[in-house]
């Protein structure tokens, strides 16, 4: 029943398939044995999507230690029936636009993990996640205030980061 929500939850955060899927087992499996812990304070759909944000970040927080290359978007895409799925045709980009693309949303994601994790979760919960805040604040379990207070100071570490690795990157292109 909350498989679908748990599995959004953890692509928002982990970025891929195979490492959400992942998370939404860990997920599974834990809440299977700590069920007795539920104390039915909030509602099993919030408790559920705190320990998948929870799996999500120690997942986040592995992938850190030990960098790895993710092949998912090189493989090609297969349904139920075991038949490539091929994405719908569109005009076909630019290589250098598309490298420009594929770089800036790496930057942006290497800044948003650069992140102190309070910083990064609110940004996650709330930016990511699509939750109000009210919501976001209570998976966080902080006050809706202390949540406002976060993200606008991430949000101002998350300009000065770009800034920085921006001029990085523009000062590491070769001139023309």
């Amino acid at each position: 029943m909350h498989g679908r929500s748990i599995y959004r939850v953890a692509h928002r955060h982990l970025g891929n398939d195979v490492d959400a899927w992942d998370c939404v087992q860990e997920t599974l499996i834990s809440v299977h044995r700590k069920i007795h812990q539920f104390e039915g304070r909030s509602s099993l759909g919030s408790w559920l999507h705190r320990v998948a944000v929870n799996h999500a970040l120690m997942m986040l927080r592995s992938r850190e230690r030990r960098r790895e290359l993710s092949l998912d978007e090189l493989i090609p895409a297969i349904d139920m029936g075991e038949c490539r799925v091929e994405p719908p045709w569109s005009e076909p980009q630019p290589l250098e636009e598309l490298a420009e693309r594929l770089e800036l949303q790496r930057i942006v994601r290497l800044a948003i993990d650069g992140l102190p994790k309070g910083h990064r979760e609110a940004v996650l919960l709330k930016n990511l996640t699509e939750l109000d805040a009210g919501e976001a604040a209570r998976r966080l379990r902080v006050t809706p205030g202390a949540l406002k207070t976060r993200l606008h100071r991430a949000r101002a570490l998350l300009r000065r980061r770009l800034e920085l690795l921006l001029s990085d990157v523009e000062q590491s292109k070769p001139s023309r």
